[in-house]
């Protein structure tokens, strides 16, 4: 082998490079490329990095030994001694920046700077993929992680056991299962590898997106309960069969649309989908087969990480819960008291207890100086995998709208805004009590010729809907301005030719393809099957003979498909398109919300469910797993997860009560929140019963205004697209305003304290630590993102076991469903939540009363006169 010193010699003349290393570009945003289709493969990165490889390491002999070659799992050949660096080869046996050896870097790799240092380019084609073990495990684990989905979806906290957590357990079974006596073929066929591995999450991932359970939420919990206060069998029930043929209908439609797009947004290499890199380095981490120096190190960071952030995320989650939304806005104004708050308006402050300052601070409310120190929090916003510039258009969006537009609008008492709490995702009276839109409906319909009294919103929700106005007039002059001539030459390309521009891309055409007809087949059957699903059951879908509706909502999605896959493929942004849904069946079917919900959730379940399997085929793509094995796994996590997700919520709904006084509160308890499902449920009764004519067009309405954002939206792109031109440095391309208009309401979910610390922590590590520490950077942050999350995953998943543990040692006959944290007396850091608050920003009673929030018409005069017709 080479000699320790020159090894250490070498590795010095790196780090004196790392100048050089730090002025790498950076994954580029969306309006940087001429072309996102076709890219330069001859890149300025990897130009820097041979360079420097060869700068340090000179033309020396590096090995010593017998005259044998090996190749692993990363592609790494071992020479003799009679080989010697070739300038003109771009092989080495160094890590990515020369600290030991680790990685061949191929003379072609990716064109992305972050795939190049995560995804190696090598692969075994008699590896194994599909195999019953593989098949077990995920079935194990698709059962788990929907079931446990379905109880936090209702929590404060939701916390999921996302991919990453099935990844390290389904590691530690395959691994288990290896070991396993050789004779037991089915269980035993051979050591556990990535491609079973991968499989294993793909099927997790393809379980994960069921956004048809809104639907049947929807169903159970807010229509047909009438006056009956039972939160048990009172509502739509429409049959388990039923309910499942739909989510799945809804679920594997998106599947086959996914893989008619794959031409477009996963065989390019310039779509990267940020989402899946984390994913792709912690599997190659656990399979690396070479004890080398720097995947030692990155096994240990991880399991280092993960340890430190379990055993710190107890103190957030069980001993000091304030630390999960500190809110110095709050504490500044005297805490819950708010004795240096302004004075609520009276007509607020009879109904709703929290001080001003409360509402503009807390974690529930608009967040400002809202500081979280719970991980479980900070990664909603993804900040160490979310590429910079998408991040800073989040980021930038969520201040301006809920830190000054808001404020503004409310001391200027913009459409009465100082009747309403500030952030409420909630429809109001004038007089500031809740809507009660039920008194109004007939068999869950609202007449056309009712007079109901109007429907008003804080306008913080009325700039959020706007705003989703604006998103997706946005998005397609984005598509048009940058894409739309390159998906017009795709259109014409073969498959082979496009394949030919991307190593990954190329590698993979060893496997067999999957043929269109299956796609096409799977889409075609799933929408025969939604179409009769929805019609069949009248009651619970209010489509009855508009046959219709479900190919109207596939339409739409692939309308989007293209233009918001290539967004999020490259920045890890979703866009969603319930506003635009709402609004088009709200104008056809007024009078209607769960026909308006049905149409809704079908169309964002049919377009996120595509975009999701595209993501899994890059996936795919990056671990070399046969394209067919793929699909197979999609449909069978898809399949099985809809039914477990049926079943598992069915048990909750029918054993639960925290569950329904959530949703039918203007409040969360201690541990439980209906803000999800209450914000769909909102949507239905402002687009679907009231209908838009009504709500944006009404004769005693604002709203009319808000659809001047369509046009916004449509004029910002082309503005800022022509204005790049002509000031090239000015970094206006970089500008995303797609993201911007769609992440605006992300502090609106109930993660306002997430936005200051995620920004902290973008700044810490994608600005800092990338651009001093190159080499760093590059070969941890990957793997620490995926240590934090799963231990942000871990934490909750145990003390809800343990809360479990506790109801049966103590032999308690209800279901002990909230956690344990009444062990922990309140103190300083864990106030009071009805008292205190849970950040000190108010107690969460904010009706004064027995009653939940529902209106009461025979005590308060709702209408001031004034109705709709």
């Amino acid at each position: 082998m080479i000699e320790e010193n020159s090894l250490n010699t070498a590795a010095v003349e790196l780090r004196k490079s790392e100048d050089t290393i730090n002025n790498l570009p950076i994954s580029p945003a969306v309006s940087t490329l001429e072309s996102a289709m076709t890219i330069n493969e001859d890149t300025p990165y990897q130009r820097k990095e041979q360079c420097l490889i060869k700068q340090a390491l000179g033309n020396k002999q590096l090995f010593e030994g017998e005259n044998t070659k090996k190749s692993n799992f990363y592609g790494i050949e071992t020479y003799s001694s009679d080989d010697e660096w070739d300038p003109n080869d771009n092989k080495r046996d160094s890590d990515f920046y020369g600290y030991g050896p680790e990685i061949s870097f191929e003379k072609e790799n990716s064109t992305i700077p972050e795939v190049a240092v995560t995804v190696p380019i090598e692969d075994d084609v008699t590896m194994l993929a599909f195999t019953f073990r593989m098949l077990l495990i995920s079935t194990v684990v698709v059962a788990t992680t929907t079931s446990t989905a379905n109880f936090f979806f209702f929590k404060l906290n939701r916390v999921y056991l996302d991919v990453l957590s099935v990844i390290i357990c389904a590691y530690f079974i395959g691994n288990g299962m290896a070991k396993l006596p050789k004779s037991w073929t089915l269980l035993n066929p051979g050591p556990f590898t990535h491609k079973e591995h991968t499989l294993i999450a793909i099927a997790s991932m393809a379980a994960s997106n069921n956004i048809g359970m809104n639907v049947i939420s929807l169903q159970r919990l807010f229509y047909g309960r009438g006056n009956d206060s039972n939160y048990v069998n009172s509502g739509i029930d429409i049959g388990n069969l039923s309910s499942i043929l739909f989510l799945i209908s809804t679920q594997c439609i998106g599947i086959g649309l996914g893989g008619i797009l794959n031409k477009y947004l996963v065989l390019p290499a310039a779509f990267w989908w940020p989402e899946t890199i984390t994913s792709a380095n912690l599997i190659h981490t656990f399979h690396s087969t070479v004890s080398h120096i720097i995947t030692k190190y990155r096994m240990l960071a991880f399991f280092t990480v993960f340890g430190v952030g379990f055993v710190y995320q107890f103190l957030p989650q069980f001993f000091m819960p304030v630390l999960q939304s500190i809110s110095i806005l709050c504490l500044a104004a005297g805490g819950a008291s708010g004795k240096f708050n302004p004075p609520n308006e009276p007509i607020v402050k009879q109904h709703y207890r929290q001080p001003l300052l409360g509402q503009m601070g807390s974690s529930q409310g608009g967040g400002i100086l809202s500081l979280s120190l719970d991980w479980t929090a900070i990664s909603f916003l993804d900040p160490l995998v979310t590429p910079i510039w998408s991040q800073a258009n989040v980021l930038f969006s969520n201040y301006f709208l809920a830190w000054v537009v808001t404020p503004i609008l409310y001391f200027m008492n913009t459409w009465n805004a100082k009747n309403f709490p500030l952030y409420m995702p909630a429809n109001f009276y004038l007089n500031g009590t809740k809507y009660r839109l039920q008194q109004f409906l007939v068999n869950n319909t609202l007449p056309a010729n009712e007079a109901v009294p109007p429907m008003w919103i804080p306008p913080y929700w009325a700039i959020c809907y706007g705003c989703g106005f604006a998103a997706l007039s946005s998005v397609i002059v984005h598509y048009l301005v940058h894409y739309a001539a390159n998906s017009y030459s795709v259109f014409f390309q073969s498959t082979d030719d496009l394949a030919q521009k991307d190593i990954h891309s190329r590698l993979m055409k060893r496997y067999e393809p999957i043929p269109l007809v299956w796609y096409v087949g799977c889409t075609l059957t799933m929408l025969m099957v939604g179409v009769y699903v929805t019609t069949f059951n009248s009651i619970g879908f209010q489509i009855s003979s508009d046959f219709w509706v479900i190919p109207l909502a596939l339409f739409i999605a692939i309308v989007f498909a293209i233009p918001t896959g290539i967004i999020r493929s490259i920045s890890n942004q979703t866009i969603d398109l319930s506003i635009i849904t709402e609004l088009i069946m709200g104008v056809l079917k007024p009078g209607f919300p769960l026909a308006n919900a049905t149409f809704t959730v079908f169309t964002n379940a049919a377009l996120q469910q595509s975009l999701s399997c595209a993501a899994q085929m890059k996936l795919a793509y990056y671990m070399k797993v046969p394209p067919k094995a793929v699909f197979v796994m999609q449909l069978y996590g898809t399949i099985l997860g809809c039914i477990v997700n049926y079943f598992s919520f069915d048990y909750m709904v029918r054993n639960v009560p925290q569950i329904w006084r959530a949703t039918h509160s203007m409040f969360s308890t201690n541990q439980w929140s209906g803000r999800s499902a209450t914000i769909l449920q909102t949507g239905s009764e402002i687009f679907g019963a009231i209908s838009p004519s009504r709500f944006f067009d009404g004769s005693n309405t604002p709203y009319s205004l808000l659809f001047w954002f369509f046009l916004i939206g449509a004029a910002l792109p082309l503005v800022f697209y022509i204005a790049a031109r002509f000031f090239p440095r000015a970094g206006l391309q970089y500008v995303n305003w797609p993201i911007i208009f769609q992440s605006a309401a992300v502090v609106a979910g109930g993660h306002g304290n997430a936005i200051l610390s995620a920004t902290l922590v973008v700044i810490g590590t994608q600005y800092f630590l990338r651009k001093y520490k190159r080499s760093f950077y590059d070969k941890y942050n990957y793997i620490t993102a995926a240590g934090l999350d799963c231990a942000a995953t871990a934490v909750p998943i145990l003390l809800y076991l343990l809360s479990q543990l506790k109801r049966i040692t103590e032999g308690e006959t209800h279901y002990g469903w909230d956690d344990i944290s009444d062990l922990i007396p309140y103190y300083a850091l864990k106030p009071n939540p009805t008292t205190f608050g849970p950040d000190y920003c108010g107690g969460f009673k904010f009706f004064k009363g027995n009653h939940t929030g529902y209106f009461n018409s025979t005590s308060t005069n709702y209408t001031r006169g004034h109705t709709w017709q």
